[in-house]
């Protein structure tokens, strides 16, 4: 039926017309779409307006009866949803006197939820594998929100229990998945690196109306295979295997590295490696940095003083003020090429000429390898031979501190572990404290370039110049007496100027510090010690087997075999000093670097037993508890001051060719003596003519050349034990309280001094010097008439490393005479000066048996020396021919 629409102007039609307007108007009826739609918020929605299915062409008119809900435009039809949160609003469209409406509701996204929760996973397993982590996302009326991305990622990322700072697990797999038409969204590939409890995921999404995140429930990342392959169960607790006694686990030393992460296999992204472990054979790993591109630190008054300590001749040196504390001058060489800073009386190849330009100055380095390449080697070598492989990690070089401290640069809790002005020089309050500031706290350089993986199983090592305190007064105002115990809050703390360095007892950090032996008084490192190996060796290898002896349980008087003072100590907090009796620090009978006498200088052997002159020198701990059989007391291993009995035909009784040395009852230091056959402790120079005799044998309670009053015992003690790998260190710093502490429990309280090294003569080896007694006699044993009226002459012949005038002439000695006059001159026509020496006969003491004669006595610089020479003893040189009675 065709429908008319119209107006009609004939009134007899107005019925009819009437009715049709009705039923047109019925037909084109406006509508919108969509019709009640859901909208997030903060996104738009297109409406439309349409008759009878077509959309209008003409003007609409749209209008929101809620803006707070949504706003529209109004004549686009663009709705837009507001950020004020969910709600409903209606939507009207008005046109040609029609209008239409709908409701819109407006949502928004809620957090998304697991559906499918991770379950507990191995290290580097599939979460979940057979389903996979399933997330929804729905809307706040509970409708699902499709085509949304999901991103996965860790929440809670629990620390692996052996490295806090290091051990958060990584997540990989595919990250971002898309929900579905129910709003879900799967993870079938996730996976986690680090082992851990308490993991969490959390999901993401970011619909229009916001972001939002969902956590899961909490799961666990459970170790793979051996538990003892970890770093939580170490073999000191107990727990784990350790064949070798090392304190390393077997599972370790099997695969070659601790598996930090637990996924059952050892790989250099997780794990720590152990490279050339060995579960039958002991290993020991340390890890060392070194300070470089240090001023010289050489304090100074005037331009002379450094003239005077070795700095010599041109380029210029000047003595400069320095903006530092602890320090009001300091020797600066100014210089253009490097070849000036090694070119001078500084014998360092290591220093540099370094600065800006028209203000170039040397600049010297600790490290080890730069000043004596094989002194680091050497001390490996030395843990080889007695069974225990001794690993080095090279590390780098760190800003150069005059001063590192085991004390914090800060701590709010405890300022007695603070570094103060008043002890180190500098302090983070005077803006002194600091990489690269004139004072340092070792554990902020620990913090910033040490590995912390390798806290499972590597000591750590800095190389520096000064450690605890920068001078005297600084050591003494800080409370720094070098007495056992000095206690902060119950804590072993000292410190001693130009110590060599500090270390924590069955700990695992040390210092060595070596500015005061090698950069403030240029030592001569490299001239020869006795065996062809350079002097440096000695104080830069010594010291660090020493401090490294400390890390491994050793003590200055020989372990832990002293009973402990309860009052004052509970070893192992502290050292020999806190021991009933107290232990002294210079045993002639305790063979070992550990020990004062030998830590700089090395263990020094002649060619056979009962030898004099050193042959070799070697750097190690002791081997033998000596003397080996009972002496004047009547027990073995103990040398009393009191009753040191010479008629004992084998002395220590070592029987081997070991040297030791010994301060006599004249107060003589004895460079080298066999310890094996008869010792002269009265210093008589006749062996045996005192069965009682008493010497105070402990240079460190002397003041210059005058001895104290015998009153010690001193007991032997060995380190390495009878059979290779059979030493008696405490491996096991894992479970040491000392092992990481801050002023550790176990720090070392009274350290070796350059000073004190040179007072006691035990800085170097003993130089071995050629002497020839009576010059110009022709008898291949000289003759020599003890107590004969009469001069004796005997010539110090020089040599490159013996200038004669660095002879200090008031430390000759000739078996109990001493120099009376001494000239400078050619003897032997090499073209190098000796030094003729002159003695009175009556003053010399043989024995009718000795066909050998020595002379001893030490260099301006403290180095001792022993020059030897065939002789006879004769009633009388009357009777010899007359060139060998002079």
């Amino acid at each position: 039926m065709l429908r008319f629409c119209g107006l009609y102007r004939n009134a007899a039609l107005l019925g009819i017309a009437l009715t049709a307007t009705s039923a047109c108007l019925a037909a084109n009826k406006l509508t919108i779409s969509p019709n009640s739609p859901r909208q997030l918020n903060n996104s738009t929605l297109q409406f439309t307006a349409s008759i009878n299915g077509e959309l209008i062409d003409g003007p609409v008119t749209w209008t929101s009866s809620n803006p707070r809900v949504a706003t529209i435009a109004g004549s686009n039809g663009i709705a837009n949803a507001s950020l004020l949160g969910a709600g409903t609003t209606t939507i009207t469209a008005a046109h040609g006197g029609q209008s239409a409406s709908t409701v819109l509701t407006v949502t928004v996204g809620l957090p998304p939820v697991f559906t499918a929760q991770p379950t507990d996973t191995n290290v580097s397993a599939v979460i979940n594998p057979a389903a996979g982590v399933k997330v929804q996302l729905l809307d706040n009326l509970g409708d699902p929100l499709p085509g949304q991305n999901l991103t996965m990622s860790i929440g809670t990322n629990p620390p692996s229990l052996a490295t806090p700072s290091l051990g958060a697990g990584v997540l990989s797999g595919t990250f971002t998945q898309t929900t579905d038409t129910a709003g879900t969204a799967t993870f079938s590939d996730l996976k986690i690196d680090w082992l851990g409890n308490g993991y969490t995921l959390m999901a993401t999404a970011n619909p229009s109306s916001g972001t939002v995140a969902g956590t899961s429930a909490a799961f666990n990342e459970l170790r793979v295979g051996d538990i003892c392959l970890g770093p939580d169960t170490p073999a000191c607790q107990g727990s784990c295997p350790d064949a070798d006694g090392d304190g390393l686990n077997d599972a370790w030393e099997i695969a070659g590295g601790i598996d930090l992460n637990g996924d059952g296999k050892i790989d250099a992204q997780h794990d720590l490696l152990l490279p050339g472990a060995d579960p039958n054979r002991p290993d020991i790993y340390v890890h060392y940095d070194w300070m470089g591109s240090g001023d010289l630190d050489t304090p100074c008054v005037t331009a002379l003083d450094c003239a005077n300590s070795g700095i010599l001749g041109s380029p210029p040196v000047a003595c400069v003020a320095k903006p530092v504390p602890g320090s009001a001058k300091s020797c600066v060489i100014s210089c253009q090429t490097n070849s000036d800073c090694t070119s001078l009386g500084d014998p360092h190849p290591s220093d540099v000429c370094t600065g800006s330009p028209g203000a170039m100055t040397c600049k010297h380095t600790h490290d080890p390898e730069a000043l004596v390449p094989a002194a680091l080697q050497a001390v490996v070598d030395r843990f080889v031979a007695h069974g225990i492989n001794l690993h080095l990690e090279r590390g780098q070089s760190l800003p150069h501190s005059h001063v590192l401290s085991f004390r914090l640069l800060s701590d709010p809790l405890d300022q007695s572990k603070v570094m103060t002005d008043g002890c180190e020089g500098g302090s983070v309050s005077s803006g002194t404290a600091g990489a690269g500031l004139y004072a340092e706290s070792f554990f902020d350089l620990k913090t910033k370039y040490f590995d912390p993986r390798e806290s499972s199983a590597y000591h750590y090592v800095i190389f520096g110049h000064y450690s605890g305190c920068d001078t005297d007064g600084h050591c003494a105002d800080d409370g720094h007496t070098g007495s056992c115990p000095l206690t902060t809050n119950g804590r072993c703390v000292t410190a001693r100027l130009g110590q060599a360095g500090v270390a924590a007892v069955n700990g695992n950090n040390f210092i060595v510090s070596l500015g005061a032996f090698i950069n403030d008084q240029e030592a001569f490192l490299f001239i020869p010690a006795p065996g062809g190996a350079p002097v440096g060796q000695f104080a830069i290898g010594g010291t660090f087997m020493h401090e490294l002896g400390h890390n491994l349980g050793l003590r200055h008087g020989g372990g832990a075999s002293s009973t402990p003072d309860p009052n004052t100590c509970n070893p192992p907090d502290c050292e020999d000093e806190c021991t009933l009796p107290s232990e002294p620090n210079y045993k002639p009978n305790f063979l070992s670097v550990m020990n004062y006498r030998y830590q700089a200088s090395g263990v020094e052997s002649a060619s056979a037993p009962g030898g004099f002159v050193p042959a070799n020198t070697r750097l190690d701990y002791s081997t033998q508890v000596l003397p080996t059989v009972p002496v004047s007391d009547r027990a073995p291993g103990v040398l009393n001051e009191l009753g040191l009995d010479e008629t004992v035909p084998f002395g220590l009784t070592s029987g081997n060719s070991d040297l030791f040395t010994f301060t006599d009852s004249t107060c003589v230091t004895h460079s080298a003596w066999p310890t094996h056959g008869p010792v002269d402790w009265d210093g008589s120079g006749i062996i045996g003519d005192n069965s009682a005799a008493m010497a105070d044998l402990n240079p460190q309670k002397n003041e210059g050349d005058v001895c104290t009053a015998p009153d010690e015992r001193h007991r032997g003690h060995v380190d390495w034990g009878p059979e290779p790998g059979q030493s008696i260190f405490r491996y096991g710093f894992q479970c040491a309280p000392s092992s990481d502490n801050p002023i550790p429990l176990g720090a070392s309280p009274v350290e070796l001094t350059a000073d004190e090294a040179r007072r006691a003569h035990v800085l170097y080896p003993t130089a071995v010097a050629k002497i020839v007694i009576r010059p110009g006699c022709r008898s291949a044993a000289k003759p020599i008439a003890p107590g004969e009226r009469g001069l004796l002459t005997l010539a110090l012949l020089g040599a490159e490393h013996l200038d004669v005038k660095n002879v200090d002439i008031s430390s000759l000695h000739f078996h109990g005479a001493k120099a009376l006059g001494t000239t400078v001159i050619d003897v032997d026509g090499d073209g190098k000066p000796d030094l003729l020496i002159t003695f009175d006969m009556r003053d010399v003491k043989l024995d009718a048996k000795a066909n050998s004669a020595r002379l001893t006595g030490w260099l301006k610089n403290s180095q001792s020396f022993v020059g030897e020479d065939k002789i006879r003893v004769v009633p009388s040189v009357a009777g010899e021919d007359a060139a060998c009675r002079r």
